[in-house]
């Protein structure tokens, strides 16, 4: 048996998504490996250069979520999603 503590229920996901630190900058490539209506998870391949805040696309050119990092590991992000 496995124990959580998330409220929200995290629907797994493995698909490409970009993040983009400054609006208009260059967007970098991630792994969205899980998603619920409050944070995601993130698979990434250089941690050291992601800030804090950012953007999530699901889509390169689509909808854009504002995103804040609640916890890094050497390959992955755990973030909150931003109510506008």
């Amino acid at each position: 048996m496995s124990f959580t503590m998330r409220r929200e229920h995290r629907e797994e996901r493995a698909q490409r998504a970009w993040l983009e630190a400054d609006e208009g900058g260059p967007l970098v490539a991630c792994t969205l490996l899980d998603l619920s209506p409050s944070g995601a998870k993130l698979e990434i391949d250089v941690n050291d250069k992601i800030p804090e805040a950012f953007s999530l696309r699901l889509t390169r050119y689509g909808q854009r979520f504002s995103c804040r990092t609640v916890w890094r590991t050497s390959t992955m992000i755990g973030v909150t999603i931003v109510k506008e």
